[in-house]
């Protein structure tokens, strides 16, 4: 990682890497670019697992989630 920083124009990465956001996307850029280069759906699946909502947050919401008022909502549109 230091190379690549290095042969990108930052010679001392502690220096030049002022907060741990910028470090984060750094090391997030290097890592999609090593899944892209792996092809087939290596970047897919490395976003899914990077990225996927936490399963508790999921089944919350789906179950505070009211579907009826949803549908009536949609329904009212007038769709025919």
């Amino acid at each position: 990682m230091r190379s690549k920083l290095a042969l990108g124009g930052l010679p001392s990465p502690l220096t030049a890497l002022t907060s741990m956001h910028t470090v984060l996307d750094v090391v997030e850029h290097l890592a999609v670019e090593s899944k892209a280069n792996e092809g087939g759906d290596a970047l897919q699946r490395f976003y899914y697992e990077l990225y996927k909502p936490d399963a508790t947050e999921v089944k919350k919401a789906i179950a505070e989630a009211d579907t009826d008022t949803d549908f009536d909502a949609f329904a009212a549109l007038g769709m025919h």
